[in-house]
């Protein structure tokens, strides 16, 4: 079954399964920023699994002080059209249909412990479209997290090196395209 099919097929699962949790759901306020991508029952979800996937610690800033989720909204705000749809089903069926987590409660009601089980069902799934949906979800939350500067010290990582480093062609030559470094780009046509 087709990754599209099985979104269409989830929705009618997603209505049926979520009428027992509760029709209504509680209600979501909206930052203090202009949402660019998530509803703020989005931003709510993408929050919480950031706070689960890199908590911090040891020496790193909690998601919540880097704005891991503010920074997810402005990249996927960026996404292709037609992704968008099938990110917002996957937030929405994440969140509202427990039952493919083997839970009575939804995502944002677990406590500490629930919500990592919630994420570890999803990750050990049977169906490859959960841990699909798990993948995209902690690689969101971990790239968002570790491309924050803040984060660089505490690895011993010193940041990236073009613009930084001179591999032999200047500061000012680095970077994409044939222009900056020829012999590159004449072996390993695109």
């Amino acid at each position: 079954m087709s990754r599209r099919a099985f979104l269409v097929r989830a929705g009618g699962l997603l209505v049926a399964a979520s009428l027992p949790v509760g029709c209504a759901g509680p209600a979501f306020r909206a930052p203090g920023f202009q949402l660019r991508y998530f509803s703020p029952f989005e931003y709510a979800v993408v929050t919480r699994v950031a706070d689960r996937i890199v908590p911090g610690g040891y020496g790193l800033p909690d998601p919540g002080s880097l704005g891991v989720a503010r920074q997810a909204d402005g990249v996927l705000a960026l996404l292709d059209p037609s992704l968008e749809a099938d990110f917002h089903q996957l937030l929405t069926l994440f969140d509202r249909v427990p039952i493919l987590a083997g839970r009575l409660g939804s995502f944002l009601t677990q406590g500490p412990r629930g919500a990592d089980a919630y994420l570890a069902a999803w990750e050990n799934s049977p169906f490859e479209l959960l841990r699909h949906g798990f993948q995209g979800l902690r690689r969101l939350a971990a790239a968002v997290y570790y491309a924050d500067p803040r984060t660089w010290a505490i690895l011993h990582y010193a940041g990236p090196w073009v613009g930084r480093i001179d591999v032999g062609y200047g500061l000012a030559n680095q970077g994409n395209g044939p222009q900056v470094n020829p012999n590159v780009y004449s072996r390993f046509p695109a």
